[in-house]
């Protein structure tokens, strides 16, 4: 199941990650930012003479396309990061109930 050593390697990666899950995190929120100023420069640079055609122009155009890659990888490196330490977290959690449970007698 779990062992001290997987433990061990699940604090160290938890230790490891720290500041690059928190740089994750920032780049997601950056990203979201950077979204909405690409559409508002492409909708204000967009031809057209209705607010219609210079939103779809904007919303259709190469460089707010490439903000919503951008933001979508963002996004996935950071909650596979997130999701990695959680998974981390809970095994710590789980070794530490099961070493509880023994030294209390009720698992062997």
């Amino acid at each position: 199941m779990f062992d001290l050593k997987s433990v061990e390697k699940a604090v160290r990666y938890l230790a490891d990650t720290d500041e690059s899950c928190a740089m994750a995190k920032a780049r997601v929120t950056a990203g979201k930012e950077r979204l909405k100023t690409t559409l508002a420069v492409c909708f204000l640079d967009a031809p057209g003479s209705s607010v219609r055609e210079r939103d779809a122009e904007a919303l259709s155009s190469k460089g707010y396309r490439d903000a919503v890659e951008e933001y979508a990888d963002a996004i996935a490196d950071y909650e596979t990061m997130h999701n990695k330490r959680v998974r981390a977290i809970l095994q710590v959690d789980i070794w530490r109930s099961v070493n509880s449970a023994k030294a209390k007698g009720v698992m062997t």
